[in-house]
């Protein structure tokens, strides 16, 4: 579940983001250690490569958005010591 919510926000997925929150609120605070333990928080402020530029950044606002609704901690650190 940890990679799928991973691949909804870098495919800009919004709705595929709220449906794996609404099964398991607890994956707006994964931390998946082959991504140098980024959050879905530090994905979500990455451009991507797969989606062009509108649709970034209306999806982008709309997965923050469910992100933060979900109570995603802003303060997660990754593995260099980066928070969002």
């Amino acid at each position: 579940a940890k990679f799928a919510i991973i691949d909804a926000i870098a495919r800009r997925k919004s709705d595929l983001v709220e449906g794996l929150l609404s099964e398991n609120p607890n994956l707006c605070n994964a931390q998946l250690r082959c991504f140098s333990s980024k959050s879905p928080l530090h994905f979500v402020a990455e451009r991507t490569r797969t989606a062009t530029e509108w649709h970034d950044v209306e999806s982008r606002a709309k997965i923050l958005e469910t992100l933060l609704a979900a109570r995603s901690d802003p303060n997660l650190r990754d593995a260099f010591g980066r928070t969002v």
